[in-house]
């Protein structure tokens, strides 16, 4: 992976990269009028939501990687494309340099979607993957020793610390799971290197993480929005039974989860409306009243409870 001269390569990835950056922003700032993007853009760009990627939107935690919340995180992760992802651009190529960084911004993305229900924004997985893979070259190769490496360190050590503290205190979303998984792709990169080469032994070292954080885009019980996707998937199927064990299980890890609620609300109208219109036929009106009324006890505004329900003699 490494190669001998320190200065071989002019970083045209990380300027164009930069530019897809910066064009990907202005647009969803442009059409949200402001500076801080709308959040309802997000999907139409690329970055659905969770429950949608455990559908198969499985993009999400590709193309999230191009949107920026506002104007800060922008120019913040452009700092530490040019001053982390450019110096190792020149020493590596583009082609290397950018396969890491993607194989880093994916694998942030699918560790903190599995930890937080919330695939991520912006390349700071990537950032902090690239300052990882940096500091532990720096003890192998001298191309890779960087001015401040320790001072900058300390600095981005810092910032995890500050932005845990806001994420707990202030109740903010700042995507530390994925800086911590670009750390760790970033530390493991360093240290399957060997005079400039990764050797097939160490490639279970990226097989096996990779894999296991993979496989819970597939799998992830722990998930109340895994759980609620599995449950709409058998609700489309009209297995409702199977669905309202998912939805059921949804609410048990977040008794928040609204989607899971509304739609677990949906199946047992859709049972009562059965029970009630069967009733009804048969003339069993003081059944049917009953069931009418567990219905509207669930949804006040069931115009079809509510106009059956005048119907009963």
């Amino acid at each position: 992976m490494i190669e001998s001269a320190e200065h071989k390569y002019f970083p045209w990835f990380t300027t164009l990269f930069s530019v897809l950056l910066i064009v990907v922003y202005s647009i969803t700032a442009y059409l949200s009028h402001s500076t801080s993007i709308d959040f309802k853009l997000l999907e139409k760009f690329g970055a659905p939501y969770a429950i949608q990627i455990y559908l198969g939107h499985v993009y999400g935690v590709v193309l999230n990687n191009l949107i920026h919340v506002n104007l800060f995180h922008l120019l913040s992760n452009l700092l530490g494309l040019w001053l982390f992802g450019a110096f190792i651009e020149r020493r590596i190529g583009w082609f290397k340099m950018a396969t890491f960084g993607l194989v880093c911004s994916v694998f942030g993305s699918i560790i903190q979607l599995a930890m937080t229900n919330d695939a991520g924004l912006g390349i700071s997985s990537s950032v902090f993957g690239f300052y990882a893979l940096i500091l532990i070259m720096s003890f192998k190769n001298r191309m890779f020793r960087m001015r401040y490496i320790y001072g900058i360190g300390a600095v981005l050590f810092g910032s995890l610390i500050f932005m845990s503290i806001t994420n707990s205190v202030f109740g903010q979303q700042v995507a530390i799971e994925a800086k911590i998984g670009g750390i760790f792709w970033g530390f493991l990169t360093g240290l399957a290197q060997n005079e400039g080469s990764i050797k097939w032994q160490y490639l279970t070292l990226f097989v096996l993480p990779f894999s296991i954080a993979a496989s819970s885009l597939l799998y992830a019980p722990w998930s109340s929005e895994w759980q609620c996707a599995r449950g709409i998937y058998f609700h489309q199927k009209n297995d409702l039974n199977r669905a309202e064990q998912y939805y059921q299980a949804s609410i048990k890890i977040n008794i928040d989860n609204a989607l899971a609620k509304n739609n677990y609300t949906l199946i047992k109208i859709d049972r009562l409306s059965k029970l009630a219109y069967n009733a009804h036929v048969k003339g069993e009106y003081t059944g049917a009243r009953r069931l009418y009324l567990k219905i509207l006890a669930l949804n006040k505004n069931n115009r079809w409870a509510l106009n059956n329900l005048k119907e009963l003699p």
